[in-house]
């Protein structure tokens, strides 16, 4: 209750005041400190600004007093009604100061904002009179045009709306000004089609006008038929000037009647002043000087009745009727005082001047816009740094939670091979030891040698032993281990036994081997290099490791002589190498070359 009782005051205050520039200035200050105080809403705050604003056009500054309604209806949900409103206050100030380049920038403005708050909405006359009408002020005869034929499919329908009753008085109106301004522009452009098209347009419109029987119509009709007497007039002077002159008695009757008088739309004489004014310059164009003396009579009288109408233009009149008469002496005093020959050698001016203050009000708003785009872009960075921030604490915290949970399930998951290589230890260990004693035994009581049994008893106890220390290790062998330990050891040999070694290796990363494969593998390729040692007379060892999936190859070979098949064999060494092949279910394969060296291919498969 408090807000709305606010916003009715103010608004009162500022629709019925006669305020002076200090009094408008307190009325925005106080709507100001009432939204800063939060006392009253967003749209309340730009609602009273809005209706405040229309009591301060002309005033020094007004610009600079929309900034903060501008600031809170740019930073709203675009696009928005609010955006078209200071468009639209902008270009009527702009207006009233005589600014025409400025305000078609700021009407221009309106116009796209209001198409993008309404996207699916018919083109709204009343922007498109103005527009219209303004670009033939400022002599941009194509851009009336454009606008016009913008609008032309609207317009179009309006026929159709007036029998429907689906269009207002002020719509109608604005539909018949448009159509009278682009047929002034087109006349200008020599654009005869376009001129028979907006002429049969505006006749189509006041015919449907006629037609309906509705009162709301027939209450403006006298109006619109003085803007169409206005748009005959300017048909005709181009494409029937022998016509034009009835377009001008008539529509003069009609502003003289008292039909006319009655809606009170001419307080001042503008219209007929308009009128005589047309007949008089059209007639002495024609060279009917009698004639046009009569009219511009007419205007004198009418300029000393109403000092406020333009002098300029009764004498620029009267100066062409005399020339026409051959006085050009008094013509020429006439003309040099004339407001029409000063316009017409400021015209150039006059059309930069509009040009120059449409490109400083665009200059402005680009201005504007960059201000706004740095302190978005400055909140912007602010934000992104405070989640950057946030982030990177979120990502320590989180790096710091997960290792705390990784190594709590590392240690549970350690604890749980611990406990299995405890049970495999104790639960099968004292069964297999009883089962080899057992075995023993028996061969010392038969006095016969070990025999497979027992020696397959002894092995699967190593396995046994093996599984229990990778589950109780947190150590994890791999291929490349295995090659590096095999690398150092013919380092160390080599340094002592002059000889060249090559190691090659092709396994996936992160490949690992059981302990007790790691261990059997090393123990494998110790015997090669002691057995190459030993027996062969060589100078250099080629070893490759070759993983395929889960199976591990490994060739070994020196350049020595081999052994000498009708010979001794190469003794225990290479005993020890097939028993380890098969304690790993592997295969072996020799390539004795003899006296050319020899190969030992090992291939097992990975746990």
């Amino acid at each position: 209750m408090i807000r709305n009782a606010l916003l009715i005051t103010l608004l009162s205050i500022a629709v019925h005041s006669q305020a002076q520039q200090s009094e408008y200035y307190r009325l925005m200050d106080s709507i100001r400190q009432a939204y800063d105080k939060k006392a009253i809403s967003d749209s309340v705050y730009l609602q009273a600004v809005y209706e405040i604003a229309q009591n301060g056009f002309g005033q020094p500054g007004f610009y600079e007093s929309l900034l903060p309604f501008r600031e809170l209806a740019f930073a709203r949900k675009q696009p928005n009604l609010d955006i078209v409103r200071y468009y639209s206050l902008l270009a009527i100030d702009a207006d009233i100061r005589g600014e025409t380049g400025r305000c078609i920038y700021y009407k221009e403005k309106e116009v796209d904002a209001f198409m993008k708050y309404r996207p699916n909405q018919a083109v709204n006359f009343s922007m498109a009179r103005f527009l219209t009408g303004i670009y033939l002020s400022a002599r941009k005869y194509n851009k009336c045009a454009e606008e016009y034929f913008k609008c032309l499919p609207n317009l179009q329908r309006v026929p159709a709306l007036i029998s429907s009753d689906s269009i207002s008085n002020q719509a109608l109106e604005s539909a018949l000004i448009i159509s009278e301004s682009a047929l002034m522009a087109l006349s200008i452009r020599k654009d005869t089609a376009g001129m028979k098209q907006a002429y049969a347009l505006a006749h189509d419109i006041f015919n449907a006008i006629k037609r309906s029987n509705k009162k709301k119509y027939a209450a403006d009709l006298v109006n619109y038929q003085h803007v169409i007497y206005d748009i005959d007039f300017s048909y005709h002077k181009y494409l029937q000037p022998q016509l034009a002159m009835q377009d001008i008695h008539a529509n003069i009757q009609l502003l003289l009647s008292d039909e006319f008088k009655a809606i009170e739309l001419d307080p001042e004489p503008y219209l007929l002043f308009e009128a005589y004014f047309q007949a008089a310059k059209f007639l002495g164009e024609a060279g009917q000087t009698d004639s046009a003396d009569h009219y511009l009579e007419k205007t004198r009288e009418l300029v000393r009745n109403h000092p406020i109408l333009d002098m300029g233009q009764y004498q620029s009149v009267a100066a062409e009727i005399a020339a026409k008469r051959g006085n050009y002496k008094w013509a020429y005093e006439q003309m040099v005082n004339a407001y029409d020959q000063k316009a017409a050698d400021e015209g150039k001016t006059l059309t930069d001047k509009n040009n120059n203050l449409y490109a400083q009000a665009e200059a402005e708003e680009k201005k504007l816009l960059l201000s706004e785009a740095e302190l978005k872009n400055k909140k912007t960075e602010r934000r992104l740094a405070i989640v950057l921030i946030t982030a990177m604490f979120a990502a320590i915290v989180g790096t710091a939670f997960f290792l705390y949970r990784r190594q709590k399930a590392k240690a549970r998951f350690l604890e749980f091979k611990l406990n299995m290589a405890r049970n495999i230890h104790d639960e099968t260990s004292p069964a297999l030891l009883y089962a080899i004693a057992l075995a023993k035994s028996l061969r010392i009581k038969n006095n016969t040698e070990k025999n497979d049994l027992e020696r397959h008893l002894e092995h699967t106890m190593e396995i046994l032993r093996s599984l229990s220390h990778d589950l109780k290790s947190d150590e994890l062998h791999s291929i490349h281990e295995l090659r590096s330990v095999t690398e150092n050891t013919l380092k160390k040999l080599s340094s002592a036994v002059s000889f060249q070694y090559i190691i090659h290796e092709r396994s996936e990363k992160g490949q690992f081997i059981s302990n007790y494969q790691f261990i059997q593998l090393k123990a494998i390729l110790q015997e090669c290099i002691s057995n190459s040692i030993k027996h062969a007379q060589f100078d250099n060892i080629n070893i490759a490791f070759t993983q395929t999936g889960n199976q591990l190859k490994i060739r070994y070979s020196d350049n020595g002589r081999g052994w000498d098949t009708n010979g001794s064999h190469a003794g225990i060494g290479s005993k020890n190498i097939e028993e380890r092949v098969g304690f790993l279910n592997g295969e072996l394969e020799i390539e004795n070359n003899y006296p050319e060296g020899y190969e030992i291919n090992i291939t097992i498969y990975l746990r």
